[in-house]
């Protein structure tokens, strides 16, 4: 994982906890200082290493893995596993 990588990974997963819902490509993008293309790719990147599960074609749908097999009922998100 590249260190925007792991930034951005950070920023949802802290997002997520304050918020309860994803942010948005464009509060990734200003978080990031970058375009929102590069916010795009970098999530693509995330999605695709399975860190991150982004629901393509919808709003706020970037879920990090624990909120996404919580919302699935795969896992209790206070579930360390």
């Amino acid at each position: 994982m590249t260190k925007k990588q792991r930034q951005v990974l950070n920023f949802i997963e802290r997002f997520w906890e304050t918020h309860k819902y994803s942010p948005s490509y464009r509060e990734i993008s200003k978080m990031e200082g970058t375009a929102l293309s590069g916010a795009h790719a970098i999530v693509s990147a995330l999605s695709e290493k399975g860190f991150i599960h982004a629901e393509k074609g919808r709003a706020r749908a970037i879920y990090p893995i624990p909120v996404w097999r919580c919302m699935r009922h795969e896992a209790d998100i206070s579930d360390p596993k």
